[in-house]
């Protein structure tokens, strides 16, 4: 597994069945690896200023990208944003999913834990975190 020369990884993730890898790097590319064989499967670059954390749902397909002040949701395999949410007033360095795949959790530089409904699931408005500033 060989990545572009100058390019760093910042985070890296198995898939819950062990058969890939996913890498985020500091040229906002997320790349997907076969194991054992380091084949590189799929590649992405996403459109955020800093590529930060990397979390991949138990589906094996979706994964949680963060990035400058929001997160995003994208399809692994196609690199397809599925949601944005946007809110935090610094940089976004982590974010989860829940194992049911229904809230997001970002943590910030600006001291806030946030939680967020997934689209589809109520309410609808996606942007309107749960609770904020959390202690």
């Amino acid at each position: 597994m060989l990545l572009p020369q100058g390019a760093l990884v910042r985070e890296l993730q198995f898939y819950a069945n062990g058969s890939r890898l996913a890498t985020a790097d500091t040229y906002a590319t997320v790349r997907t690896w076969e194991i054992p064989t380091g084949a590189p499967l799929a590649s992405f670059t996403v459109p955020y200023i800093g590529l930060l954390a990397l979390d991949i749902a138990e589906d094996d397909r979706t994964a949680v990208i963060d990035g400058s002040f929001g997160i995003g949701v994208r399809d692994l395999n196609t690199g397809d944003q599925l949601q944005w949410s946007q809110g935090h007033t610094s940089w976004v360095y982590s974010g989860a999913l829940s194992s049911d795949r229904r809230l997001l959790a970002t943590g910030s530089e600006d001291s806030t834990i946030r939680l967020w409904y997934r689209v589809g699931v109520e309410p609808q408005d996606t942007d309107a975190p749960l609770f904020d500033d959390v202690e």
